[in-house]
């Protein structure tokens, strides 16, 4: 599996399905490339296909991917089922944008199964990515975090840390990325009339220049709060604890899943998203009064995030239905459809062997 549960700092979502939920008889192992052809795994798993390639090396790069896309074709030839879950419609921010997108629409060839978040998602992903209406899909929807984030939370302590006061705090949390519009969030925060609520965000930006534009948006203005870095695990549920609403006004077009979206309910905190299909079907499911849909505007996420304020909801949203043993379970089904489907292209070879091997 690529990358390996334990690889992303930032999110454990690999680490709660793959990592806690424990996998009779199933044998997880990191993706190498010499792995993939010598060991000759049931499964190949990507989640981010762009993680494959060291964008940074400018003769290297075309190497790179000239090397893991044959790698997997001759994998597929030899018995190997190529699984993809689609995160995201394309990479983020890479060193060879029109490179990587290339990439992406090389690696669709080579995906035996796709799974998918939700089936908003699974409409805009064969949307993107045409080839992907011949492949067949498995619904895997995004865990929760409860069993994660476990820490008692003390709102108090941490209010008198930032400096908070007792009027609503709005919430702007997770790793930051241009296009999740932070800066203007900030600026558009600026425009609301008094008294406005406090604004706190927590995560560490991309890169130094969007670091530098967020300090700049918020300069001079005492109840915007910044915490620019990672927020440790035990200080997650104080940070959500002190929030009435999280706000995500993300670029319309540019975000397909949100973690941050499903964190903010594991705190039991309501979140304004941008209204798209995915995040109607997030709604569909946890009800308007814990997901509010806005325009991609910050200034219309903020007017969203005002009337969330003012309405009230249960003390937690019901979750049941993304317990990392269940979604653990419906992706082990996933792998046998993969090589079931792998195999069938190949002859009608045997499907399956009796323990697994995911690399």
């Amino acid at each position: 599996m690529s990358p390996a549960p334990t690889a992303l700092r930032d999110n454990p979502y690999l680490v709660q399905i793959f990592g806690e939920a424990g996998w009779p008889g199933v044998r997880i192992r990191p993706f190498s490339l010499k792995r993939l052809l010598l060991d000759r795994p049931d499964v190949a798993h990507v989640h981010f296909p762009h993680h494959l390639v060291n964008w940074e090396k400018p003769l290297g790069c075309p190497f790179d991917m000239i090397t893991v896309l044959s790698s997997l074709w001759l994998a597929r030839r030899l018995g190997v089922a190529v699984v993809w879950t689609g995160h995201d419609l394309g990479p983020h921010e890479i060193a060879r944008p029109r490179m990587g997108r290339f990439f992406w629409r090389l690696f669709i060839t080579q995906v035996d199964l796709l799974i998918s978040l939700s089936n908003g998602a699974t409409e805009l992903l064969r949307e993107r990515y045409p080839r992907l209406v011949r492949v067949p899909v498995a619904v895997v929807p995004h865990g929760h975090y409860r069993q994660h984030y476990t820490a008692l939370a003390d709102p108090v302590l941490f209010r008198r840390q930032l400096g908070l006061d007792d009027r609503p705090v709005l919430l702007c949390f997770g790793l930051i990325r241009p296009y999740k519009n932070v800066p203007g969030l900030i600026r558009a925060w600026r425009q609301l009339p008094a008294p406005r609520p406090q604004l706190v965000v927590v995560g560490r930006p991309i890169d130094s220049a969007l670091e530098s534009e967020i300090q700049q948006a918020a300069d001079g203005e005492q109840d915007v709060h910044l915490v620019l870095d990672y927020a440790r695990d035990e200080d997650v549920p104080s940070v959500f604890a002190t929030a009435d609403v999280v706000v995500m006004p993300y670029a319309a077009g540019t975000a397909l899943n949100s973690g941050a979206a499903h964190l903010s309910l594991s705190m039991g905190r309501p979140v304004v998203l941008t209204d798209t299909a995915v995040n109607r079907e997030l709604q569909e499911s946890f009800g308007p009064e814990w997901v509010w849909l806005s325009g991609s505007s910050p200034a219309a996420a903020l007017q969203t995030a005002l009337a969330a304020m003012a309405t009230p909801r249960p003390a937690l949203p019901e979750l049941s239905e993304l317990e990392p043993a269940r979604l653990a379970a419906l992706t082990e089904q996933a792998y046998a459809m993969a090589v079931e489907a792998r195999a069938a292209r190949r002859g009608g070879r045997a499907a399956s062997s009796s323990q697994a091997g995911i690399s």
